[in-house]
C-alpha cells in the first residue's frame, strides 16, 4: 500500500477516502465508506487516470489518491512530463503536490533527473527539492550536496524547523551563511528558545546585526509567543523601544487578545497610525 493508505484500512481505503467518508453524510448507510451522492468510485477500485484528472476540487484530490496509492513510478513519471506541457497542465496542477511526493517516495533520482531536464530555469527544481526536504529530510540533505546555492539553502531552511542548531552549523560551514537564508534559519533557531527562556529568544533577536535579521527574528518570537501568552506579549511590545516594525508586530499579537480583552485591543489600536488599521 502507498502512503495514502491509512495504517488501519484493511479494505484498502484510502487517506482521502477515509476523511471523505467520515463526514457527517458522507456515507450510503452500509458502513463501507462508498459517497454515491458525489459519484465517487467504491473506495476498493482504482479509478482511471482520465477519471482522476476529470474530476474537480476535493473529488479530484481523492480520485487522485487512489490512483496513486497503486502507481507505477512510470505512471508518476508521465504525470510528471504533463506538468511541463502547457496544454495538457492545467488538469494536473490542482494535485501537483501529490504526484510529487509520490514520484519522490517511489524513485527520487528518477524524479529529480526528469524535472532537471525539462526545467529550464531551474525553479521547479528547487521546488521538488523543497517539497523533499518535507517528505525525508536526511535524504534530501544528501541529495542537495553539491546543488546550486538556491537548492541547498532551500533544504537547510526547512531542517531549520525541526533543528535549527544543525541547519545554521551546516549553512556556515557551507559558506553560505549571509544573506535572507542564514536570518530565517537563525529566525527559526531563536523561536525555538521562546517555550524555555522567552528573554533569551528576545536579546538573541534583537543582538543581530541587521534591522531586517532583528525584523524577521522577532516575528517569529513574537507570533509564537502571543499564542502562549499574548498579553505579556502586548506588555512587551508597548514597552519597549527601538523594536523594527512594532506595528506589524503589534497587528500579529492583536487577534490573540480579541476574544477576551476587546477594550484593550480597542485602545491600541486607537494609538496605531490610522493607515495601518484594518
Amino acid at each position: 500500500a502507498g502512503r495514502y493508505l491509512t495504517s488501519s484500512s484493511a479494505a484498502g481505503e484510502g487517506r482521502f477516502s477515509s476523511a471523505l467518508s467520515s463526514k457527517p453524510g458522507a456515507g450510503n448507510g452500509n458502513g463501507n465508506g462508498n459517497v454515491k451522492q458525489s459519484g465517487l468510485l467504491p473506495v476498493q477500485q482504482r479509478p482511471t487516470l482520465e477519471q482522476a484528472l476529470a474530476a474537480r476540487g476535493f473529488r479530484q484530490k481523492v480520485l487522485m489518491a487512489r490512483y496513486l496509492d497503486e502507481a507505477t513510478i512510470d505512471e508518476v513519471l508521465a504525470l510528471l512530463e504533463q506538468s511541463f506541457d502547457q496544454a495538457a497542465a492545467k488538469a494536473v496542477w490542482p494535485v501537483m503536490a501529490m504526484i510529487n511526493q509520490r514520484g519522490l517516495e517511489l524513485d527520487s533520482d528518477a524524479v529529480i533527473a526528469l524535472i532537471e531536464a525539462r526545467d529550464e530555469r531551474g525553479y521547479r527544481l528547487s521546488s521538488i527539492f523543497r517539497e523533499w526536504a518535507t517528505i525525508d529530510i536526511d535524504a534530501a540533505l544528501v541529495g542537495s550536496e553539491g546543488r546550486s546555492k538556491r537548492i541547498r539553502e532551500g533544504v537547510l531552511i526547512a531542517l531549520s524547523a525541526s533543528d535549527a542548531d544543525r541547519a545554521l552549523a551546516l549553512l556556515d560551514a557551507e559558506g553560505l551563511g549571509t544573506g535572507s537564508s542564514r536570518g530565517r534559519i537563525m529566525a527559526a533557531q531563536i523561536k525555538s528558545m521562546v517555550e524555555t527562556d522567552v528573554q533569551a529568544a528576545l536579546d538573541q533577536a534583537m543582538s543581530l546585526p541587521t534591522k531586517r535579521e532583528q525584523s524577521s527574528a522577532l516575528f517569529s518570537v513574537v507570533t509564537e509567543w502571543a499564542k502562549h501568552d499574548p498579553e505579556l506579549t502586548l506588555a512587551w511590545l508597548q514597552e519597549s523601544e527601538n523594536v523594527p516594525n512594532k506595528t506589524r508586530l503589534l497587528e500579529h499579537v492583536l487577534p490573540e487578545l480579541v476574544d477576551q480583552h476587546a477594550a484593550k485591543v480597542q485602545e491600541v489600536l486607537g494609538g496605531m497610525p490610522q493607515s495601518s488599521v484594518k
